[in-house]
């Protein structure tokens, strides 16, 4: 084990395998690490296997993060990863499709998964506690934001381990902001208990706290987050004097960012290094849309973006029709698909291992489990790419840039309006600020926001801002389900040879931006048909889905217009790999070969735009 550690943080890695901790730290301080390397020395040292440790984190992304992490400490990534890392989620899903026979039919979302799962420990369900005493250690990572019912869900999956499994809680109350303000800057509603208040009431858990900071040596930043923190602390609900003493702390330390949006584009192109943090969706939204029209890469971090498979998968399996694949043929079609230079591919030998794992027998990959796994709401996070985009700066809410941190940090403060004050929850909303100010290792640069005022959808919560003075309205395009997936491949769209090009066409963007146009008309029953006027792509790419032709509906309605004509400026932004299950209804219209391998390439979607709509509103 590594000796550059503290000595509070040596405390919680050498502890012993059945202790159970409560570990406090503000950013910064090593807290995640230290959860890692705890791992690590339970596996190494302690002779715990990977397989009897469970991991729980609270995103997708962080999951991915939290594995390549204990791999790199454990020093053998095969050993590391029978590790269960998954989020809260995922995990319930798991273990009601395992241990509730009746499970699948009473599915109803996230919450009423997690409910359900509750009711099973309630009644003892046998084969349910013989699972849970098999774990022999427990991490739960983030437990200031795990609330209500998902904190009820999570005390009783401790309460039911063996009596020696160990538990690390990594915790920050300063960072609690997903129970609260959400990054359309409205307010989230439940119950708001949380888990570390009942780990706390139960007297069965020792606290550390982590007190040095190893995030930074910068100096200007070390006095900002050692006065932040007492601020945040203090911070009383509906106190706004206490909001605004924290925002003039942040902005006395950091420089001024002279930056506009018209040139953001020059100033951040290749900035690796960079992170761009906005207060709401559609600040960040359109920041991106701003850097794809000045074609600068970058990665887009918000939530409600689809799962994206990466395009290395449909490129090799698109028309590979027999059952099963071995290594000769899977390197061949690999090499000759150019699949290592797709975005987000691993390399080589990483993608047939995963293969291996998840649908291999016998030295051979089963492409119909295969098939199965992939075609999952929530596929293995090892097959995903997990930001919109791989290089460049990283732009996106600062809900969503929980757990990350990056040398430099443009922090856009929220622009305060004539008036504001009344029903705001301001301590939630000091702690939002709190969190985007200490991401930065050494530098951290603040601007004021502009006015990117917007209203939420109550269906979907996509952000959408109507115009006062003409019959227009900016929207976000490229949530999950924008696209109707299936059209990419359907012979109402295109033919056997078209879906075919189009395929091969899909596969030689994935590193750059191409601008569709979405064209309605009565013909498509007044669906919304992408279009590209690229010299030399297919002129019809697929249809925007019929629940987003609804959303417009509704922004038609308030606006007493009618839907628009056409949706400008839409962005592909990559390339992601479809799976379709063997079952599913789409399979019915799709083309050949799609229709038998259930496999094929689609574009990421992404817009912040203005569209005016018709005149001619009907009641």
């Amino acid at each position: 084990m590594s000796t550059d550690w503290d000595m509070e943080q040596q405390k919680v890695i050498n502890a012993g395998p059945g202790a159970r901790l409560l570990v406090d730290a503000a950013p910064g301080h090593g807290k995640t690490a230290v959860g890692c390397a705890r791992i690590a020395r339970l596996i190494n040292e302690c002779g715990i296997e990977a397989v009897n440790i469970l991991l729980v984190s609270f995103t997708r992304t962080a999951v991915a993060e939290l594995r390549n992490r204990i791999a790199a400490i454990v020093g053998n990534p095969a050993r590391a990863a029978g590790i269960r890392i998954a989020t809260l989620d995922s995990t319930t899903w798991t273990l009601l499709n395992g241990f509730d026979s009746t499970a699948a039919s009473l599915f109803g979302g996230f919450d009423a998964n997690i409910e359900r799962l509750c009711d099973q420990f309630r009644q003892r369900n046998d084969d349910l506690l013989e699972h849970m005493s098999k774990y022999e250690h427990i991490v739960v990572d983030e437990a200031q934001d795990i609330l209500g019912p998902r904190a009820r869900l999570v005390d009783l999956l401790l309460a039911h381990t063996s009596p020696s499994c160990g538990v690390t809680v990594l915790t920050d109350p300063c960072q609690a902001i997903y129970g609260f303000t959400s990054e359309n800057g409205d307010a989230a509603s439940g119950d708001a208990s949380s888990l570390v208040q009942r780990l706390e009431s139960g007297g069965n858990f020792e606290k550390v706290e982590l007190g040095t900071l190893h995030r930074t040596s910068q100096p200007s930043l070390m006095t900002l987050l050692s006065h932040m923190r007492p601020i945040v602390v203090a911070a009383v609900q509906g106190n706004r004097h206490v909001h605004i003493l924290l925002r003039e702390k942040i902005k006395h330390t950091a420089t001024t960012l002279a930056t506009t949006r018209e040139t953001l584009a020059e100033t951040v192109k290749n900035r690796d290094d960079l992170l761009i943090l906005y207060r709401t969706r559609a600040e960040a939204l359109l920041s991106a849309s701003m850097l794809c029209s000045s074609g600068v890469r970058h990665k887009l971090r918000i939530s409600g973006l689809p799962s994206w498979l990466q395009p290395w998968i449909g490129a090799i399996f698109r028309d590979y029709t027999q059952p099963q694949i071995d290594r000769p043929t899977f390197e061949r079609l690999w090499h000759s698909r150019n699949c290592a230079n797709l975005i987000g591919s691993p390399p080589f030998e990483e993608a047939w291992q995963n293969c291996l794992r998840v649908a291999g027998q016998a030295g051979r990959v089963k492409l119909d489990v295969l098939r199965r796994v992939l075609s999952r709401s929530r596929p293995p996070v090892e097959f995903c790419v997990v930001d919109s985009g791989t290089s460049g700066p990283t732009v996106g809410t600062i809900h969503a840039s929980k757990g990350r941190e990056a040398d430099n940090v443009f922090l856009y403060l929220p622009q305060e309006r004539k008036g504001e004050g009344e029903g705001i929850p301001w301590d939630e909303e000091s702690r939002v600020l709190y969190v985007g100010a200490t991401r930065a290792k050494k530098s951290i640069y603040v601007a004021t926001g502009g006015p990117t005022y917007s209203m939420i959808l109550p269906t979907s919560g996509r952000p959408v801002r109507p115009y006062r003075k003409e019959i227009a309205a900016q929207f976000e395009v490229g949530r999950d389900g924008d696209l109707d997936l299936a059209s990419i491949v359907a012979p109402a769209v295109h033919s056997v040879e078209e879906a075919g090009k189009l395929q091969e066409w899909l596969a030689s963007t994935t590193e750059r931006f191409v601008e569709f146009t979405a064209q309605s008309d009565p013909s498509w029953n007044w669906r919304y048909r992408l279009q590209c006027m690229e010299d030399g792509a297919p002129t019809v790419i697929g249809d925007l889905s019929e629940g987003f032709s609804g959303e417009l509906l509704e922004v038609a309605r308030m606006l007493k217009a009618k839907r628009p004509g056409q949706i400008p400026h839409i962005w592909q932004v990559g390339v992601r790999t479809v799976v379709v299950s063997s079952d599913s209804p789409l399979i019915t219209s799709m083309v050949v070969p799609f229709n038998r391998t259930g496999f094929f390439l689609a574009p990421v979607l992404r817009a912040w735009t203005k569209s005016r709509f018709r005149k001619g509103f009907k009641p």
